[in-house]
């Protein structure tokens, strides 16, 4: 259990260094995308694990066009949603739930998700924009 458990950190520990290095290496490919449809791709890869089972998830309705680099977007809402069901999924917590919602005003697009988790710990927050940092000691 201990092998699995370390293989799986290394495991997630090597996929975001390679999403750090194909991100410095590439250039940025804006495009036209409909956000909805991109959320329900992020949302289908978790839609098989333990962590979506045990999560109740309400996604706003987001049936809007946006410029950008899908990838990029794709990579950041990936890791923001994996979050969110990693950390809600405690059986301390009651009714664990994601709530993803999007808004535009104007130029610029606010995209929340939201859960009921455990939180990132006050001590950690000013340092939870920088690479590789852990807001829990169970990531």
């Amino acid at each position: 259990r201990r092998i699995e458990t370390s293989v799986a950190k290394l495991n997630v520990f090597i996929r975001e260094t390679l999403d750090y290095s194909r991100n410095n290496r590439t250039d940025v490919h804006p495009e036209r995308i409909w956000l909805a449809t991109l959320i329900e791709e992020v949302i289908d890869d978790f839609r098989y694990s333990d962590e979506y089972q045990r999560v109740s998830t309400k996604i706003d309705d987001m049936s809007f066009e946006i410029v950008t680099d899908r990838l990029r977007l794709k990579v950041i809402l990936h890791n923001l949603i994996s979050n969110a069901f990693k950390f809600c999924n405690s059986a301390q917590i009651e009714n664990p739930r994601v709530e993803i919602s999007a808004q535009r005003s104007g130029n610029v697009l606010e995209i929340k998700v939201k859960d009921n988790g455990e939180g990132i710990r006050p001590e950690i927050r000013p340092r939870v924009f920088d690479m590789f940092v852990r807001g829990s000691l169970s990531s």
